[in-house]
C-alpha cells in the first residue's frame, strides 16, 4: 500500500458515505481532448447540516457509473496498480458497497471540508 493510500485510509473514507455531487470535467484543445478529472462530495449524514468530504481523482479513464439513485452508502477502495504498466495509470478506485462507480486514475487528493453551510 502506498503512502498515499495510507493517508487516504487514515481519513476514515466510510465515514463519508452519502454522494452530495459528482462533477466531471476535462479540457477541450483543437485536436485532442485532456483526460477527465472527476470530483466527489461525499457527506457523513444525508441532513443539512452535514460533514462533507471532497475526492478529487486526476486523468480519469474507464469511469463506470451504475445505479447511484436513493440513498446507497458508498464505500470507495483506492487500489494501487502502477505495476501493471496502464499507459501512466497508477490507481483503480471502485465503490466496494455497490460497484455503483469504478474508474482509473492517475492521481487524487482529498479533504475534508466541514460541515455543509446549508
Amino acid at each position: 500500500m502506498t503512502r498515499k493510500i495510507e493517508e487516504y485510509w487514515s481519513l476514515t473514507p466510510s465515514r463519508f458515505r452519502f454522494l452530495e455531487s459528482m462533477v466531471l470535467d476535462r479540457r477541450l484543445c483543437e485536436h485532442a481532448a485532456e483526460p477527465y478529472n472527476l470530483t466527489l462530495t461525499l457527506v457523513d449524514e444525508p441532513t443539512a447540516s452535514s460533514n462533507r468530504a471532497c475526492f478529487r481523482f486526476y486523468g480519469v479513464f474507464g469511469l463506470k457509473v451504475g445505479d447511484i439513485d436513493g440513498l446507497k452508502g458508498l464505500l470507495f477502495e483506492v487500489r494501487d496498480v502502477s505495476d501493471r504498466q496502464m499507459e501512466g495509470l497508477r490507481y483503480r478506485v471502485i465503490d466496494a458497497e455497490n460497484g455503483c462507480i469504478v474508474f482509473y486514475c492517475l492521481d487524487f487528493s482529498f479533504e475534508v471540508l466541514g460541515r455543509n453551510p446549508g
